[in-house]
């Protein structure tokens, strides 16, 4: 009775905190984030559909939160009635792109319950020549500024692959609005090219740090080139936060959601092994040898006993950077290493772990943050984390431990053993429904709506285009 009282509290302190979000940069106050009730009922003007054109450097089936964000998004917004488009490259270099055929299945399709996905091929970027090592540093720095303030940004080849596929889009879809991410600027002129060409507006969408991937000394001339976005979203308040700084405008939180496969449910099964699971990339960060390091000192410390029934977990993209500093460290337990694994799979994976971690990036906010919180399980953030991350634990009621040594480490470890090993095993209780992938499209649905909405109080191009020259004829 005392739980459930205490989950009911959550709930309504939840739903509270989440009504009276706001994205507050600058001076800039963005409406708050209404996250209880149906989401059918936030739907700007129910029963009305829009054609959607998402843009995206990445293609679905790549793992990468990129792919991943712009394909939840696109088949989230079919599902809420729209059409829907995601156009991105070919997932393997070998494969043929089927923008050829774009305009013969636009005709012959019936079901938009699902995005169309179009693609083009794949480019190869040529590499920037060396003449010395310093000559060459400065080459590279001269050619990645005039490729991001004056040309296609620093994937140039993709923006020109993708060419070809603008005026079918245009001429056969005809969006009522254009979206992208920003992984790189190249993403975004696409998406702008293609929005002018069909006099529609467009969303930019900041997924990464502005400050992280724009040299210091441009990044306010290269947000003035995309000044003209209807409306500019980011997947978390640390990224808005930075790039208020350069694009001065308001910008709205839409977080990554939480996909269901990594949901637990009910108690935590017993596992035979103590599973110390590390997710994520590390690109070759210093705090992996450490982390491995403190761990292997609290091995050390345990019984022998105990010791076998310890066992180190890796799932991501740096599975060969992992098993070299593993080797280093010199763990003296079992150790499984995987490399990306299916959504489903890691889900599982997650959710057999009595700890899991991941490597805290200074410049970034973790996106697996919520998914790993939602397994149920104890995270270890290593060495830190953001206010933020901190502040979303406590709000869905995870536990999220920030160690920074080795003594830290040890204490996490400690508690969750005796957890692991006691009986029964219950698991924390987690309130992340509003941060679904469904409640997410919801709020993107209505920004987009809401962009939509003003760019028809707009005379078109066309219209100003023939309005001037009329007033040119009065005149004379």
């Amino acid at each position: 009775m005392v739980e459930q009282s205490a989950r009911q509290n959550r709930q309504r302190r939840l739903g509270a905190r989440m009504d009276g979000l706001a994205t507050i940069h600058d001076r800039i106050l963005e409406a708050p984030f209404c996250g209880r009730g149906d989401a059918s009922d936030r739907r700007l003007g129910k029963g009305r559909f829009m054609k959607a054109l998402l843009v995206n450097s990445q293609h679905p089936d790549a793992s990468h939160i990129g792919a991943v964000r712009a394909a939840r998004f696109a088949a989230g917004l079919a599902h809420r009635g729209h059409k829907v488009v995601l156009l991105t490259p070919v997932f393997d270099r070998d494969q043929s792109a089927n923008w050829r055929h774009f305009e013969k299945e636009l005709l012959l399709r019936r079901d938009w319950s699902e995005p169309m996905l179009v693609t083009h091929p794949m480019p190869i970027d040529g590499a920037t020549p060396r003449k010395g090592r310093r000559a060459g540093a400065v080459i590279r720095k001269a050619t990645t500024a005039t490729a991001l303030v004056f040309g296609n940004g620093t994937a140039a080849a993709r923006v020109a692959a993708s060419r070809p596929v603008w005026r079918p889009l245009i001429e056969g879809f005809r969006p009522d609005i254009v979206w992208s991410t920003f992984g790189d600027t190249s993403n975004l002129i696409a998406a702008r090219s293609i929005a002018r060409l069909a006099d529609a507006p467009w969303i930019m969408d900041l997924k990464d740090n502005w400050e992280a991937f724009v040299p210091c000394g441009l990044r306010r001339i290269v947000a003035w080139r995309f000044r003209d976005a209807s409306r500019v979203t980011s997947n978390a308040d640390y990224h808005a936060r930075s790039a208020v700084r350069w694009h001065r405008r308001p910008i709205t939180t839409i977080y990554s959601g939480v996909a269901p496969e990594m949901i637990a449910s009910g108690d935590r099964g017993g596992t035979e092994k103590f599973r110390i699971t590390l997710v994520g990339g590390t690109r070759g960060s210093p705090d992996l040898p450490r982390l491995l390091s403190n761990l292997q000192q609290w091995i050390e410390r345990r019984p022998n006993d105990e010791r076998a029934k310890i066992m180190f977990c890796y799932a991501g993209g740096s599975a060969d950077e992992v098993t070299a500093a593993v080797r280093d460290a010199r763990l003296t337990c079992a150790i499984d290493i995987q490399k990306y694994l299916s959504l489903t799979d890691l889900g599982r994976f997650c959710q057999e772990a009595a700890l899991n971690c991941y490597l805290w990036d200074k410049t970034t906010f973790h996106h697996k943050l919520l998914e790993l919180l939602a397994c149920r399980r104890p995270v270890v953030a290593y060495p830190g984390e953001h206010e933020e991350s901190v502040a979303l634990a406590r709000m869905v009621g995870g536990s999220l431990c920030l160690c920074a040594d080795s003594i830290d480490v040890a204490a996490a470890l400690d508690d969750a053993w005796k957890s692991w090993a006691g009986a029964p095993r219950r698991s924390v209780s987690i309130e992340v429904d509003a941060f679904s992938w469904d409640m997410m499209t919801a709020r993107l649905e209505t920004l987009m709506l809401e962009a939509i909405d003003e760019r028809s109080m707009v005379p078109s191009r066309g219209d100003r285009v023939e309005r001037r020259r009329h007033e040119r004829v009065e005149f004379f």
